[in-house]
């Protein structure tokens, strides 16, 4: 149960970029330091908040999360990618990490599967159309859902991955 508490919780971070371009970022980024800091603080007395993913001592993986979106929302070279990638992150590795706990067939080389890895494509591409267009929107959510099965420390290397694409395709880096 805590782990489906988790993952809607992440999914749930699809609405940062709405919230964003309706009050903009820099208070969406207040927001989510103030749920950093509270985190923080419930990790260092002791009270968990959520069920670490790994072991780590304290769960660094909700932080990830925050920095990566909250970086992403501040960057100003091309704010379509910046809204698509967390749109990744949120629902693509969210919808990943829901569906591919119950999937069959594993993808070679890690313990993801393949029902995981199609449902964070579709989670993404779906987030990723509403900031992009549609070829630029593919290559978000499919760099995306490969550096969620293959790369570490997804919450960091997902979005960015998803974003530096978008950068090159779009001609911006």
């Amino acid at each position: 149960m805590g782990e489906v508490v988790r993952k809607l919780l992440h999914v749930s971070g699809a609405a940062l970029p709405f919230l964003a371009l309706r009050f903009g970022p820099v208070p969406i980024v207040a927001l989510a330091s103030l749920l950093a800091a509270t985190y923080l603080a419930h990790e260092a007395a002791g009270l968990r908040v959520l069920e670490p993913v790994k072991r780590m001592d304290p769960d660094v993986a909700p932080l990830e999360y925050l920095l990566s979106a909250s970086i992403l929302l501040l960057l100003p070279f091309h704010p379509g990618a910046s809204y698509a990638t967390v749109e990744v992150l949120a629902l693509g590795d969210g919808l990943a990490g829901l569906v591919g706990s119950s999937g069959k067939r594993a993808l070679p080389c890690t313990e993801k599967t393949v029902e995981g890895s199609a449902a964070g494509f579709a989670g993404g591409l779906a987030g990723s159309l509403l900031f992009l267009e549609p070829r630029l929107a593919v290559a978000c959510a499919g760099v995306g859902t490969v550096a969620e099965a293959y790369l570490p420390r997804d919450n960091l290397t997902v979005p960015f991955a998803a974003y530096v694409s978008v950068l090159i395709l779009a001609g911006v880096a």
